[in-house]
């Protein structure tokens, strides 16, 4: 159901700050929809604005997707963000920005959170807040060789999504000009069936989401652990972004997210959108 807009040669989005105000109740006409009415919300904390969880959100399927013609939300962060929001009787107020804007915004506060398949890394949490993992991501090479191994990949052309946390060790390991960057997966994915790239480096989730979907004889393969590609890109670990200076908005997701997988909801959506390996709910099975 993902309805952006026409998406430019640079992969971003022809409609300018296109906005979603959503909830977890049911729509009004205008597709601005309130939390509750008699809602006790979970926890107590400050937002950026009263009665919202403003995000800032990268759509690509399967973190979040977003028809903007119903106004609907999905995909695995999206469904997570409607139960928080439900929890603390709060409307979902998403904003779309593609790329590495979406994470600028919560370092200078503009947004509360963003959904994304957002990695935790120690350069992210130097800047922002992280909440506890929700779920897992491993590294995935999408070709139509079959490549296992980024070491496979020297001397190719490979795609790779703008501010993700592949960027850096592939400009290392590939050379720069060798690492061609786009602001959204479905942009590195038409290239890739196009014979413009040799091979693109996603997120197991995303990767394995497009290739079944755009067609063609692509292969998606675990890459494996080799010198300079450490464990962290092989099983990264998937939260939401908060503002540093808002500790209570921290605390109130992290015991959302723990309810969520208590009750067995966060198994489920992931489920709902494909991800049924155990490693992207618990890498430790």
């Amino acid at each position: 159901m993902l309805r952006l807009g026409r998406i430019l040669p640079n992969g971003g989005i022809s409609v300018a700050a296109v906005m979603l105000v959503a909830s977890v109740s049911s729509p009004s006409s205008a597709g601005a929809q309130q939390a509750a009415s008699g809602c006790h919300p979970a926890h107590q904390f400050p937002t950026v604005k009263q009665g919202a969880l403003t995000v800032s959100a990268h759509p690509s399927l399967p973190y979040l997707d977003y028809d903007q013609a119903t106004g609907a939300v999905g995909g695995v962060d999206g469904d997570v963000l409607k139960n928080i929001a439900a929890m603390e009787c709060l409307r979902l107020d998403l904003q779309v920005v593609p790329g590495a804007g979406a994470l600028q915004g919560i370092e200078s506060g503009i947004f509360d959170t963003s959904g994304a398949g957002w990695y935790i890394t120690p350069k992210r949490t130097e800047v922002m807040g992280m909440t506890q993992p929700f779920y897992y991501d491993f590294t995935s090479i999408v070709s139509t060789q079959g490549y296992a191994s980024i070491s496979q990949l020297k001397g190719k052309t490979v795609g790779i999504v703008a501010g993700s946390i592949f960027v850096e060790p592939l400009q290392q390991m590939l050379g720069s000009d060798h690492v061609r960057t786009y602001q959204l997966a479905d942009a590195v994915m038409n290239d890739l069936l196009a014979g413009r790239i040799e091979a693109a480096v996603l997120g197991s989730g995303q990767a394995g989401y497009l290739a079944q979907h755009k067609g063609g004889n692509l292969k998606v393969e675990k890459a494996v652990s080799e010198q300079g590609f450490d464990a962290e890109q092989q099983n990264g670990k998937i939260g939401f972004p908060y503002p540093k200076t808002n500790a209570a908005l921290g605390k109130a997701l992290d015991d959302d997210i723990s309810t969520l997988r208590e009750n067995g909801a966060i198994k489920s959506i992931l489920e709902r959108y494909g991800m049924t390996n155990p490693n992207n709910y618990n890498p430790a099975q």
